[in-house]
């Protein structure tokens, strides 16, 4: 089952279960950070900043939005370790019709939505 802790100073709460860490609700906008976990026990290390966590995004370089062709052909490169020959030729074949008929619609309201948003990379 979880092994919970309840934040004393928050209303967060922590469940630890296969080693893996969840949370539950924020800390009111403050930024903290945590580290490991380590087999069988929640090791945590918290840290209050003043700074705001998106103080520094005005700061921050905007990415470009990259070309749809590259994307696919990123995501089938990535796919290739993990799955068959047969998978991976039918997932070209679904890669190259999602290319001529979604992805372009779905590629330029992204360049859209990335122009209105200066402020902003397309990833956030």
């Amino acid at each position: 089952m979880f092994n919970s802790l309840k934040s004393v100073r928050s209303s967060n709460t922590f469940f630890c279960k296969n080693d893996k860490l969840i949370i539950i609700s924020g800390w009111n906008g403050a930024a903290y950070r945590f580290c490991s976990i380590l087999p069988g026990k929640l090791k945590q290390f918290l840290q209050r900043s003043i700074v705001p966590t998106n103080h520094f995004q005005d700061s921050l370089p905007r990415l470009p939005v990259p070309e749809l062709d590259k994307t696919c052909e990123r995501y089938i490169s990535a796919l290739k370790p993990f799955i068959s020959t047969d998978k991976l030729q039918k997932t070209q074949q679904i890669v190259e019709k999602f290319k001529c008929e979604e992805g372009r619609v779905l590629q330029q309201e992204l360049k859209t939505s990335n122009a209105r948003n200066k402020h902003t990379s397309y990833i956030t």
